[in-house]
């Protein structure tokens, strides 16, 4: 699948589209459901550009459901991982 697939998913059928069964994830994802498709898209767009763990991930064929439901949780997670490994 493609993140332009299940980002389109997600915003016509909602999170039951996901194979995403943890509750505490699931209510991470609700926090993040007002995002429109544009500025989900967006976000993914800026991780894949600047954290290439992320994008390896997804080309792995892993994560790719996590990140298009929370992007802006993963890619602030990811630029705090970025700023502590750098100041190490």
């Amino acid at each position: 699948q493609r993140p332009k697939d299940v980002a389109e998913k997600l915003h016509t059928v909602g999170p039951i589209s996901l194979s995403i069964y943890d509750s505490d994830t699931l209510k991470s994802i609700a926090k993040e459901s007002h995002l429109t498709f544009k500025e989900r898209m967006d976000f993914l767009a800026m991780m894949f550009t600047f954290i290439k763990n992320r994008c390896d991930a997804v080309m792995k064929g892993t994560m790719l459901e996590e990140l298009v439901a929370q992007p802006r949780l993963k890619l602030t997670q990811s630029l705090a991982n970025l700023y502590q490994n750098e100041n190490k």
